[in-house]
């Protein structure tokens, strides 16, 4: 199989024949069984996070950050491939979402009723679980990456930016303007760290060619192409398994895993 690559911005364009080759096999998929934990946020707001524990002590660890209206089952797929990896997993529900929502009622209904303000302070969420990771599995953060999705990515590239530590993240589905979140913005504190992102032929202008860009002076950018043309963000995941695979293969490289 031969692999195409093109250069653009500065970002490193790669097409489905690299996503699908790999030096693992294709897992099947089994539920993963993860362990719920709730965590409390500097604004004393409550959340569930589910932990997927490898099995192996001291694995780097990832944190999943969903999409909006979405939680962390989202992420089955994925989650599965990279337990296999020997990669462990922190897949919260965002406040007002999921097994959250009990939790954090109040936050629920700002969310009924638009109010953008809550999605600024998810991002709080997600830096309880990053601290969560640091002090109960005493990981650096460099034995750290992130995972977005669609609102995820801006909030993972804001926790990029106000953790500077973080090894790498991976974006799907990216977006310029995402619930009061300037994306441009956020990625002028990421620094010189590994990104892929993810998307899809038809949503490539909206907001990757900009990204790249801006992230031109970052020498580690791919761009991988999902030649499912409607998808996103984690929609993308438990179809051909194209997704899983680049992303565990990319995770791997960063966290300098073998095989």
């Amino acid at each position: 199989m031969r692999t195409y690559r093109a250069h653009i911005a500065g970002a490193v364009v790669l097409g489905a024949s690299l996503a699908a080759t790999s030096a693992l096999p294709v897992l099947a998929q089994q539920p993963p069984q993860g362990q719920r934990i709730e965590l409390t946020a500097k604004d004393g707001v409550r959340t569930a996070v589910f932990w997927y524990d490898c099995g192996t002590k001291g694995a780097p660890a990832v944190i999943l950050l969903h999409d909006n209206g979405r939680d962390h089952f989202a992420w089955v797929p994925l989650v599965v491939q990279l337990q296999h990896a020997g990669i462990q997993v922190l897949a919260p529900d965002l406040r007002g979402h999921g097994a959250s929502q009990k939790l954090a009622p109040e936050e629920y209904q700002q969310l009924v009723n638009r109010d953008v303000a809550v999605y600024r302070e998810m991002l709080l969420d997600a830096q309880a679980g990053i601290d969560w990771l640091q002090r109960e599995q005493r990981l650096p953060p460099a034995r750290i990456a992130v995972i977005g999705a669609e609102l995820g990515t801006s909030l993972g590239f804001a926790l990029m930016g106000t953790n500077p530590k973080l090894r790498c993240m991976v974006a799907l589905s990216p977006q310029l303007h995402s619930y009061g979140y300037q994306t441009l913005e956020l990625v002028k504190s990421f620094g010189k760290r590994p990104l892929l992102i993810f998307t899809t032929k038809s949503q490539y202008s909206e907001a990757t060619d900009d990204l790249t860009k801006a992230l031109q002076g970052t020498a580690a950018i791919q761009v991988a192409l999902n030649p499912d043309r409607e998808t996103r963000g984690t929609a993308m995941l438990g179809q051909s398994m194209l997704v899983e695979h680049s992303i565990r293969n990319f995770l791997m490289a960063a966290f300098d895993l073998r095989p």
